[in-house]
Parts: structure tokens; C-alpha cells; sequence
């Protein structure tokens, strides 16, 4: 069997909970990191997030942003009150995997391989500052582009196809 068949074969049996009608993978730091570093080699779209005790309450309001995470390819427990949560109703979750350092051990695996990444949110100022502080650290990463989080609705495509046009094959 082939690492790429192998590795398919591993992400369509992640085992996932359900907290309050939240699908949470059980994943860690590590094995986050791999499932994306897979879906990266086998140029599969992947949208992950993690959830928290907040977005998590959020989620029983909003049905709409129920189904966009519930859909999402990874969804990780960013909360230590999802992690014991988990835990005190038998569905263990190994740890916490931060929003901030997953992104920033996928940065640095970018750099490594060689893979390109995109920057989108925040003020322009914000953003820029972060492409020179990830470019300075990082000297062989690949900024393919970045873009405020400030438009409208109907610059959505617009905002899509210069990012799929960029090469980006992570976009934060």
C-alpha cells in the first residue's frame, strides 16, 4: 500500500466526538500537523478549525455556522474547557491544539518543504506586519500573497480566484 493510500485510508478513520452537537477530531498537536501536511500532498481542500467553549455555544444558536463546522475536514478542540469537557463525558480528547500554535508549526513546516502560504484578515497593517514578521523568521517561506479581512460580500469570488490564482497551498 502506497503512503498516500495509507494516509487516505488513516483521515476517512479519524475518530471524531460529539460535544453539544459539536463534531471535535481527536487529534493532537502531531497528528493535526501530519493529517494537513496529507491533504496538502494529495492537493485536497482541507478547512479546518478549532473550536472552543464559546464557538461551541455559538453553534447551538446558529445552524448555519453548525453546518459549516460540522462539514469542516478537521475540527480541533481549542479550549481546555473542550478538553475537560470531553474528558468528563468519556469522550477523551488527547490535548488542546491552539489555533495560534498549530498555525504557527504549519508555518514553519511551510518553510520547510517548501510550501506556499497566503495571509487573509485582520487590518491591512496587521497583516502586512505579519507576512515581514513570518517572512524575517522564517527566510524560505513562501508569501504567496495576503489581503485584509475588510470586504464585502461581493468581492467574495473576486478574493477567491486571486487567492487559488496565487499558488497558495495554505491559506491562514
Amino acid at each position: 500500500m502506497s503512503r498516500f493510500a495509507y494516509e487516505s485510508m488513516v483521515t476517512e478513520l479519524r475518530k471524531r466526538v460529539t460535544i453539544l452537537e459539536t463534531m471535535i477530531d481527536v487529534l493532537d498537536m502531531e497528528q493535526t500537523v501530519r493529517e494537513v501536511e496529507g491533504y496538502i500532498r494529495r492537493k485536497e481542500p482541507l478547512h479546518l478549525i478549532g473550536v472552543n467553549s464559546d464557538k461551541i455555544n455559538m453553534l447551538r444558536e446558529n445552524d448555519r455556522l453548525k453546518k459549516i463546522v460540522n462539514e469542516c475536514g478537521i475540527i480541533n478542540a481549542d479550549g481546555a474547557s473542550v478538553v475537560l469537557a470531553g474528558r468528563y463525558l468519556g469522550k477523551p480528547l488527547p490535548e488542546r491544539v491552539a489555533g495560534i500554535d498549530l498555525m504557527m508549526r504549519l508555518v514553519r513546516v511551510a518553510a520547510q518543504e517548501g510550501y506556499a502560504i497566503y495571509l487573509l484578515g485582520a487590518e491591512q497593517t496587521v497583516v502586512e506586519a505579519t507576512a515581514d514578521v513570518l517572512a524575517e523568521k522564517y527566510r524560505q517561506l513562501k508569501i504567496c500573497g495576503f489581503r485584509n479581512g475588510y470586504f464585502s460580500q461581493d468581492e467574495w469570488d473576486d478574493i477567491a480566484a486571486q487567492i487559488s490564482q496565487s499558488g497558495a497551498q495554505i491559506v491562514f
